[in-house]
């Protein structure tokens, strides 16, 4: 039920914009204004209907991530890929695609760590691998993440612009990844990062 409101109030969306476009050279100024405001009624009347119901009726999102309070302190995951050695290197996000970070990381925090044990050992190695895909095409000079193999400069970037950091196969670890470690950083407003905790290790 909620995609098919979701798909009906896209489909107004789209007619509306497409009614505007082909009424806009022929209609008077008096009446162009008119269905540009009705336009903008529309636009605004979805975007609050996902916001106040907390539902995303997509495109248009409810965004929760700024729809709350701010608390004194948050805990935010990280991964890291760990090599033979033993030695952690930060990620590049783009490794992780087609998964977004911004939507990975409230699902590592809240799901992950209700699933039962083999549950987390194989949603952690599909990471691993497509992590490790990634550095190897990094490392040979290639893309990261899938969205650019096919999209190149086009590819749209994180709605949070996290940095690139597999940049070159220079700056790209060269060692391959076995292991994959999931930390909970705890963050304090006005201090930084307080805390880090190893929640997960891939065995």
């Amino acid at each position: 039920m909620l995609n098919l409101i979701a798909g009906l109030g896209f489909a107004a969306f789209l007619l509306g914009a497409i009614l505007l476009r082909v009424t806009e050279r022929r209609a008077p100024p008096s009446s162009r204004r008119r269905n540009v405001s009705v336009f903008i009624a529309l636009f605004l009347s979805l975007g609050f209907a996902s916001g106040l119901s907390q539902r995303d009726l997509w495109p248009f999102s409810h965004w929760p991530i700024v729809s709350l309070v701010a608390r004194p302190y948050i805990v935010i995951p990280k991964l890291v890929g760990v090599d033979a050695d033993g030695v952690e290197h930060d990620l590049d996000f783009r490794a992780l695609q087609p998964l977004g970070v911004d939507e990975l990381s409230p699902w590592l925090l809240y799901n992950f760590t209700r699933l039962p044990e083999d549950g987390q050992q194989r949603a952690a190695k599909y990471i691993l691998e497509r992590v490790e895909a990634s550095r190897r095409r990094a490392a040979a000079g290639g893309r990261v993440g899938d969205f650019e193999r096919y999209l190149g400069p086009f590819t749209a970037p994180y709605f949070l612009l996290h940095p690139r950091r597999w940049t070159s196969p220079e700056r790209t670890p060269q060692r391959p990844f076995v292991r994959l470690r999931i930390y909970h950083l705890t963050w304090e407003r006005g201090t930084g990062i307080i805390a880090r905790d190893l929640e997960y290790e891939t065995h």
